[in-house]
């Protein structure tokens, strides 16, 4: 009786995971190199970067109706001013999503796709913030907002330096004011 009953759990729980991962697929997507959409293959960053053997690594971020969403990046490649590819495999083969430049956050959401916000640096005082959201078809961009920064910390949009700093001027605090009015506003005071 104890041997049919652990036969059976052993049975059981091969057809649920067989079922569970699909027939000729694995629990563990993965990406290949050589499944790669050629524009990534072919898109040379620096001559340094197609000369001798690319090399790419993927990393698995969602599933949706039978395809997988897969960040790729260069192995070779480092920082924020390298670019990455949110890539979908398809039952059809690879597709491009998206292109990330620059530093970038992927946000869940309520689609299989999840939201992307990419960082990109304007100048010391300034970031602009670009969100994307996957239309059932593509990604497009739904807001871009640009944020500055006084003395390293950022006061937000042009309007919210704007509160901040007639609040910093009401509690006396009218270097900090002028710092905002002069690096945001353009406001130079003499």
């Amino acid at each position: 009786m104890n041997k049919v009953s652990s036969s059976c759990l052993v049975v059981t729980f091969a057809l649920c995971t067989f079922a569970w991962t699909g027939v000729g697929e694995s629990s563990n997507p993965e990406l290949l190199t050589t499944e790669l959409p050629l524009s990534i293959v072919n898109e040379c960053e620096t001559e340094h970067t197609c000369k001798g053997t690319q090399e790419f690594i993927s990393r698995w971020v969602s599933r949706s109706q039978g395809s997988d969403l897969f960040v790729v990046h260069r192995a070779t490649c480092a920082g924020d001013q390298c670019g990455s590819w949110l890539v979908e495999k398809t039952p059809r083969g690879p597709v491009t999503r998206l292109a990330l430049q620059s530093r970038f956050r992927l946000i869940s959401g309520d689609n299989t796709h999840p939201d992307v916000e990419m960082q990109r640096q304007v100048s010391d005082s300034q970031t602009s913030y670009i969100y994307y959201a996957w239309a059932g078809d593509r990604y497009v961009k739904t807001e871009t907002r640009d944020t500055y920064h006084i003395n390293g910390v950022e006061c937000g949009t042009r309007d919210e330096c704007y509160a901040e700093a007639l609040k910093a001027n009401r509690t006396q605090h009218t270097d900090h004011a002028l710092k905002i009015w002069e690096t945001v506003h353009g406001l130079s005071w003499i």
